[in-house]
């Protein structure tokens, strides 16, 4: 009987170790849990933090995309303006340089028919101081000589009389017409200068397109930048979190054998 009673304390004794043996164990696993679930969830909050930043930068690509198009935009207006103007010049000019070109041509042909016009005065004159009829001028076209303007003009109106007229006539159109070259001449040199700096003007818009256009290609590999770091993040942050919700159900089961 004796012996029987040692046994069953023997058997209590090392029933109730392996209880405490079991119990350390579950309070260290459970231990264990909670140290990996609060790791985890520090993780966690490290990648919500680098998410909600990488779209705020995403968001601010977005933005800095949208300021540099319309720019772009409003620098494409501009363009579109200028080579408009750029086009009235060069209308303008072609108009002034054929005006100059067409009175260069009646020029040229009036001062022919001047030149004409005037010799046939000079060998009537001729003709008429051969035959005698300009022996009254003879001393003045002595003392003042034959080539002067105001004794020249008096001889040929008193003698040529109307076909005088008309040679000074053609004398005005050819001074008018060359007056009129002159200024479509201006105003074509005026044009031109015009011209250049529009032209100029349109090369350096040019020059802001393309630094435009850089600049967004580059937003826009910034923007893929932050769209695969999010994509990543957003990965690893489900893979966390289910993990978290695994050892959360793990630690309440170890919470339950406890109990």
């Amino acid at each position: 009987m004796r012996a029987l009673v040692v046994v069953c304390l023997g058997l209590f004794v090392s029933l109730s170790a392996c209880m405490v043996y079991a119990g350390d164990a579950t309070i260290g696993k459970a231990r264990e849990l909670s140290g990996k679930i609060k790791d985890k969830q520090t993780t966690l909050e490290s990648i919500q933090r680098d998410l909600t930043e990488s779209r705020r930068d995403f968001d601010g690509a977005e933005k800095r995309e949208i300021s540099v198009l319309d720019e772009l935009q409003h620098i494409d207006q501009v363009r579109h303006a200028k080579r408009k103007e750029l086009k009235r010049i060069i209308h303008a000019v072609k108009r002034t340089s054929g005006d100059s070109t067409r009175a260069e041509q009646e020029i040229d042909g009036t001062a022919d028919q001047l030149n004409v016009w005037r010799d046939s005065l000079r060998v009537r004159l001729k003709m008429h101081y051969k035959a005698g009829r300009l022996d009254a001028m003879t001393p003045l076209l002595a003392l003042r000589g034959r080539d002067d303007g105001y004794l020249r003009d008096r001889v040929f109106s008193a003698f040529a009389g109307s076909e005088y007229d008309k040679t000074q006539q053609k004398a005005q159109e050819l001074a008018t017409l060359e007056q009129s070259k002159r200024e479509y001449d201006r105003m074509t040199q005026e044009l031109l200068g015009e011209q250049r700096e529009v032209e100029e003007a349109l090369a350096a818009i040019q020059t802001e397109q393309k630094k435009k256009r850089r600049l967004i290609a580059r937003i826009r590999d910034e923007q893929a930048m932050h769209e695969r770091t999010i994509a990543e993040l957003e990965k690893s942050s489900a893979r966390i979190e289910n993990l978290v919700r695994t050892l959360i159900k793990e630690q309440e089961k170890f919470a339950r054998l406890r109990d």
